[in-house]
């Protein structure tokens, strides 16, 4: 019991010692939001432009995973397609594409 009312001492101990810088950082955070939330009513047209940037940054964020995916997926197909088609020319190339694909369409669905 005591380690715990040692902790419980310490910890009001320590509240009370970062009160006035608490304080200091609480005014400063209030003047901040108080100058945007001025800010914006004088300017919609900021406050759009905030709301619309959040809006985006949004978006690419959920975005971003599926992408990337898709470029890992895509970029050493493309390599081994650009390998293909400079050592057999573009006719064999494609020849060999068109079976494989066929050949893959007439197999097992897995």
């Amino acid at each position: 019991m005591q380690l715990i009312g040692n902790i419980a001492r310490g910890l009001v101990a320590f509240a009370t010692a970062m009160a006035p810088i608490a304080s200091a950082v609480l005014r400063v955070a209030v003047a901040i939001t108080g100058w945007i939330a001025n800010l914006f009513e004088a300017h919609p047209a900021t406050a759009q432009l905030v709301g619309v940037i959040i809006t985006l940054v949004g978006a690419f964020r959920f975005l971003i995973a599926p992408i990337l995916a898709v470029m890992d997926f895509l970029g050493p197909l493309a390599a081994r397609l650009v390998a293909l088609v400079t050592k057999f020319g573009w006719a064999k190339t494609g020849t060999l594409v068109l079976s494989k694909a066929m050949t893959s369409l007439k197999g097992p669905i897995n």
